[in-house]
């Protein structure tokens, strides 16, 4: 998001994820799918570690939980940060 806020001031209205990866893909910057499966990735992660927080449980989970969410965030990471 910072690397376009210059060219796309919009970017930079709301500082959310589920918003920031909306606007990603509205602008055309990031795929869709891969937008939606982030915003969906990082809800459900978020909810998870919440309602863990909640019962007053640590927040770790079984590393095989959250497989297919991690496959796409670092295939994301590698796009856009390596």
């Amino acid at each position: 998001m910072l690397r376009y806020a210059a060219e796309k001031p919009e970017l930079t209205r709301w500082s959310d994820n589920v918003r920031l990866f909306e606007l990603m893909a509205r602008e055309g910057i990031m795929d869709g799918d891969d937008a939606d499966g982030l915003r969906a990735s990082y809800t459900t992660l978020r909810d998870t570690l919440h309602h863990l927080a909640r019962q007053a449980l640590p927040g770790r989970v079984p590393e095989a939980q959250f497989a297919r969410e991690r496959a796409l965030i670092v295939r994301c990471w590698r796009q856009w940060l390596d």
